[in-house]
Order: C-alpha cells, then sequence, then structure tokens
C-alpha cells in the first residue's frame, strides 16, 4: 500500500492548497495529513496549542470524516481515523475516491458534541488511467462471437419450440376466455329470472290484496241484509264491487300462473348454459361454461405432463471412460419421455454422445465426460 503523507491547514486557506497524485482506479492507498493551524504563511511544523495566534486543540473523543465532490459532480463522503496525540487523521484510499479522472476538491472535517470544523480544501489529482474499467478487448469480442456462432442452431430450434409453446398457450386462453363469455351470458339470464320471480311475488301480492277486498265486500254485504228495508241501495253497490274483486283475483292469478311457467323455463335454459343438456333443446351438449372449464384444464394437465425441465444438475466426472453421468428421480417421469436437451455449462467435458433410458419416475443418462459440471435438461413425452 502506498501511503501519501501531507500538512492540512485547519485554517482556511487557498494560497497553499496540498495536491495528493493519485490515478483512476487506484484503492491500494491512504493519505495521512498532520493537522496545523496558521495563518498567512504555510509553516511546515508540528503543531503546537497556539500557532500564529490561533488556537487549536483536538479534544479526546473526536472523529474525523473525510468530504469533497469529483469531477462528474457527485458527491463522496467516508469515515477516516484521527490520532489526537499527533493531531494527524489517516484517509483510506477507495475506488469511489479514484472513479473519475481529474482535480477532485475534498476537506476534513472534525466533529466533537455534534459541533464540526472544516479544513482547509486539498486537491486529489487523479490521473486518467490508460484503460478504461469498461472498454471492451478485441480478445473478448472474438470469445463471444464464436460463440454465438457455436450456439445457431441450438438458439434457431430452442425459438421455434417456444414459438409452438406459444400457440399453445394462446389456444387455452382463448378457451378460457370463451368460458368466461359463457359465465357472463349465464348471468345476463340470472337476471332474467330474478326479475320475472319479482313479478310472481308482485302478482302473489295482488292476489292477497284482491281476497281481502272481497272478504270486505262479504261483510259489508251481510250487514246491508240485515237491515234491507233501509240499506237495499248500499246492498246492491257492495254486491257489484264484490263481483268485481273476484273478477281481479281471477285476472291476477292467471297472471301469476304465467310468470310461474315463464320462471321456470328460463331457470332450465340459464342451467343448460351453466353445466350442460338437461332436456331444454337448446344445443349445449358441449356449448357450456362446464365444459369448456374442464377442456380448459385438461390442456393445461397435458403440457405439464409432456415437458418437464431441470436447470443446474451436477454431472459426474466419468474419467474419460463411458458411465452414468446423472440419475434424476421424479414420479412425472414416464417411458414415453424422451431426452429433448442437454445442455452442459462445459460443452467440451462432453466427448461423446448423451443417451437417454427412461422408466416410471426416473431418467438414467449415460455417456462421457472429462470433469463434473452442471448441465439443464429438458425431457419431452413421445407423440403416440
Amino acid at each position: 500500500m502506498v501511503t501519501h503523507q501531507s500538512y492540512l491547514n485547519m485554517v482556511p486557506d487557498e494560497s497553499n492548497t496540498p495536491v495528493i497524485h493519485v490515478s483512476q482506479y487506484d484503492s491500494n492507498f491512504s493519505i495521512k495529513f498532520y493537522l496545523i493551524a496558521v495563518k498567512d504563511e504555510f509553516v511546515p511544523a508540528y503543531p503546537t496549542a497556539v500557532e500564529n495566534n490561533v488556537t487549536f486543540t483536538v479534544e479526546s473523543g473526536t472523529t474525523a470524516e473525510i468530504r469533497g465532490t469529483k469531477t462528474d459532480g457527485n458527491g463522496y463522503s467516508a469515515n477516516a481515523t484521527i490520532n489526537t496525540s499527533e493531531k494527524s487523521v489517516t484517509v483510506t484510499g477507495h475506488q469511489q475516491m479514484t472513479a473519475v479522472a481529474g482535480k477532485c476538491v475534498y476537506e476534513i472535517v472534525l466533529k466533537y458534541n455534534n459541533k464540526e470544523i472544516s479544513s482547509a480544501n486539498f486537491i486529489l489529482d487523479v490521473e486518467r488511467a490508460a484503460l478504461d474499467s469498461d472498454t471492451i478487448t478485441s480478445d473478448s469480442v472474438i470469445k463471444e462471437l464464436v460463440n454465438v456462432i457455436d450456439r445457431t442452431d441450438e438458439l434457431i430450434l430452442a425459438a421455434a419450440q417456444t414459438e409452438e409453446r406459444v400457440q399453445q398457450a394462446a389456444d387455452a386462453a382463448q378457451q378460457a376466455e370463451d368460458a368466461a363469455q359463457a359465465a357472463q351470458d349465464i348471468s345476463g339470464y340470472a337476471a332474467e329470472v330474478l326479475e320475472l320471480a319479482q313479478h310472481v311475488g308482485e302478482s302473489i301480492e295482488e292476489i292477497r290484496t284482491a281476497k281481502t277486498t272481497s272478504q270486505s265486500a262479504a261483510s259489508s254485504a251481510s250487514q246491508s241484509a240485515s237491515s234491507a228495508s233501509t240499506s237495499a241501495s248500499n246492498a246492491s253497490t257492495s254486491a257489484s264491487q264484490a263481483a268485481t274483486s273476484a273478477s281481479n283475483a281471477s285476472t291476477y292469478a292467471s297472471r301469476a300462473n304465467t310468470s310461474a311457467a315463464s320462471a321456470s323455463t328460463s331457470a332450465n335454459t340459464a342451467k343448460s348454459w351453466a353445466v350442460g343438456p338437461n332436456g331444454s333443446g337448446s344445443g349445449t351438449d358441449t356449448n357450456n361454461s362446464k365444459y369448456y372449464a374442464e377442456q380448459a384444464a385438461a390442456s393445461a394437465a397435458t403440457m405439464a405432463d409432456r415437458v418437464l425441465w431441470w436447470s443446474s444438475q451436477s454431472i459426474a466426472s466419468t474419467s474419460g471412460a463411458s458411465g452414468t453421468l446423472l440419475t434424476i428421480t421424479d414420479s412425472r417421469i414416464t417411458a414415453d419421455h424422451i431426452l429433448d436437451k442437454f445442455m452442459p455449462s462445459n460443452p467440451s467435458a462432453i466427448t461423446s454422445d448423451v443417451t437417454c433410458t427412461t422408466s416410471a419416475g426416473q431418467a438414467v443418462f449415460s455417456g462421457v465426460s472429462t470433469s463434473a459440471i452442471t448441465a439443464e435438461i429438458m425431457l419431452s413425452k413421445k407423440d403416440n
């Protein structure tokens, strides 16, 4: 580690600004400042209690911090180590301090009892690095290009398989959307049934009212009969009212029967759209919410069983001879599954074709691997 040493004035002084020279991206360095307090003229001597009429002491418990602004406008601050007995502050270099080339302005801040005092500024002169940290070297570009070319066929095949799976997912989504539309239609039918039921309730209430009116008219007629000589005209009127009420009661009863029949028909139709045919003849054998939901679930389950995928599987070294590379135990594996993808982390370690033998709950992979590596593996079910 390189240690830079310098005096630093605790009195603002633009005439004697220390300059520390470092290289861009340096971090293995430190800066030790001997703190002094002088006026007008820089005197590099060990500080005393009073220098040039400036009282300067460092109390026990004082802490130190470095603060400044880099040439890109971003600030930087970090804790520093203070030695109160020799009045010195040591700053440990960090790559953030030297990330940007140019003359960066910093200061040392002393803290004691929630109070601060800042030193005069000093310059951290960061010389630009000959090779920038994010510069692309020629050999890295060539390696990346060769890697892309080697994987072209693999990427084309993966893209084709992805497109096929996306189409299958889109078909399943369309079936789910159709099922949702059917459910919405059912909701509309249910609203119509509710409205019909409300009409039925209103009709029943009208019948009760008519019955009450009829009973009242009959009572009036009985009372009128007991005084027929003086109330004959009233009896005739009451009888006429009773006849009218009876006629109204018959009409309301007929309406109630009609509404009840309509409600029953609508309920049967709504049930047919929801779960299938019920003798209504509405053509809903396979055009109902339950059917579409079952089809969507079956499609999703089929996709999950057809393709199995494992990542970061450990491949054992076979020391240059053919042997078992890996055994995967999984209840989803069947004898109908075949090896679809075998993508090792280091293709050059695999020096022979990899074979796979599947049975119920297990897949065994064989071949030659010169070293222990990992691989991504995909099995797919054979088409019947």
